[in-house]
């Protein structure tokens, strides 16, 4: 089976990713999970989530170009820009698939504090509202993004830029098709022989 990838760009500088990556509040979360060395999986991303949430709550404005359509500016606390369902362990994009030819994106624009720590259960559950102005879904082939500040980005949950860096735009790419993988059986998986 064929499935796509992102390439991000940035600075120069280009790297490849598989499942997701995340600019923002997002990859704050990531630079606080780097910290924690004991916790794994769910518990280290809510923990990690609290601590961006403490340390990294900022609603920057951001211009942002999908596709061929002009740049748009938005303050934003987090875009997420996915092949698959998942980032961190939380279900964000649930109707993502890996060979349909498209980024499915999350973008939280100036979602309240208190919105946000409201949310986290449904975040947890893959339940956010799709009708909230703040957190708004779209798909796209290409993104890309600049911001008044510097930037911090995960990709596949490793970190690309972290403000320090001094990145203020980035593209995110999809190449269809570009990696090949083994599909196992589904009963092979699934525990049933």
């Amino acid at each position: 089976m064929a499935v796509d990838v992102g390439r991000l760009t940035f600075a120069g500088t280009s790297r490849w990713f598989i499942n997701g990556m995340g600019i923002g509040f997002n990859g704050m979360v990531t630079v606080e999970a780097h910290k924690i060395g004991v916790l794994r999986g769910p518990l280290l991303y809510v923990t990690a989530f609290l601590q961006a949430f403490r340390k990294h709550y900022r609603t920057p404005m951001m211009r942002f170009g999908f596709d061929d359509h002009p740049f748009m500016e938005q303050a934003t606390l987090s875009l997420s820009i996915n092949l698959a369902q998942r980032e961190g362990g939380f279900p964000v994009t649930w109707n993502a698939k890996l060979d349909d030819g498209l980024f499915d994106l999350l973008h939280v624009r100036n979602l309240q504090r208190w919105e946000l720590i409201r949310y986290l259960p449904a975040l947890l559950r893959g339940s956010l509202p799709t009708d909230h102005p703040d957190l708004a879904s779209s798909q796209a082939r290409t993104i890309r993004v600049e911001s008044e500040t510097p930037l911090c980005i995960h990709a596949d949950g490793e970190l690309a830029a972290v403000p320090g860096d001094g990145i203020r735009s980035v593209t995110a790419e999809l190449v269809p098709g570009r990696l090949r993988v083994r599909v196992c059986p589904r009963f092979l998986y699934e525990g049933r022989i």
